[in-house]
């Protein structure tokens, strides 16, 4: 788990890059941060996803 919390905190990371360095950055540059994003996007949900399923917790 804590690796997929480390994933979102890349994503936030290469969101700040991606703003402040925009143009100036390759084209290899920006998909690689547009990719970190994308998986920090998907850690996220996946983390939401198991909280919400942990048994104990109750459903309404």
């Amino acid at each position: 788990m804590w690796l997929l919390r480390g994933a979102i905190k890349n994503r936030e990371v290469a969101k700040r890059i991606l703003e402040r360095m925009g143009d100036k950055l390759t084209e290899e540059q920006k998909n690689y941060l547009l990719e970190t994003i994308r998986m920090g996007d998907e850690a996220e949900r996946y983390i939401k996803e198991v909280e919400k399923n942990k048994p104990g917790k109750r459903r309404n």
